[in-house]
This record gives C-alpha cells, structure tokens and sequence, in this order.
C-alpha cells in the first residue's frame, strides 16, 4: 500500500503573544478552520533545524529539513532566489539577496519604519 505524506512548512509563523489579543499569539486569536483541522488530525511538533537557540534563516533552515548537511551544501539564499526567478546560474557565478527597507534617521540611528519598503 503506497503511503502519502503531505509536508507544509509554514516558515515564519512562530510569533509571540500580544497584550491586545489578550496574550496570544496571532495565530492563536486567528480564525484558521483548516490550519485547525490539520494539527488535530496529523502530527505537528517544533523543530530546531540548526540548533536550539540559533535562529536560522529561511534558506537554511529549508535545506536543513530537507537532509542537506549544512556543513557541506550551503549554496546561499543569493543562488538559491535567482534559480527560483529562473536566472542562469553557471559554476563560478555569485549572486547577491538584498531587501529594500524604509527608515527614518533619529539623531544617530536609523529606525527601520518597514523592513519590506511597502512590498
């Protein structure tokens, strides 16, 4: 009997609680049926994909789930992106990820007012 699996990451969606949604997170106070559905009736759990306490990112933290040994196969989120937009990328090749933000300058600092610059 062929078996199904059916792996969803939903990266990011950790949160914490907030005052005004009386402590919870966002995802507890959403009205989410489905996402509801799918923790009752299959396995869900927390995973650490580099280690507890080091926040990986999105990039890393993909390739860790999936078996890549960090250690060995990191090509970076830069590469990783242009594949995805269908860029060539030949051996040698360097690719850069950069995201645009909007900030305010306060005396000798700058506030980040949006880390997406309105995207």
């Amino acid at each position: 009997m062929e078996k199904r699996i059916l792996f969803i990451i939903i990266d990011g969606i950790g949160d914490r609680p907030v005052p005004e949604l009386e402590e919870m997170t966002p995802l507890q106070f959403a009205d989410a049926p489905m996402l509801d559905h799918l923790v009752t009736t299959g396995l869900a759990g927390r995973l650490y994909p580099v280690g507890p306490g080091i926040p990986p990112s999105s990039d890393t933290a993909h390739l860790s789930m999936f078996g890549y040994d960090l250690k060995e196969e990191n090509p970076g989120r830069g590469i990783l992106e242009a594949l995805g937009e269908g860029v060539e990328v030949k051996p040698g090749s360097i690719a850069f990820r950069a995201n645009l933000a909007t900030v305010r300058r306060e005396k000798n600092r700058l506030i980040v007012l949006d880390r997406r610059a309105g995207r």
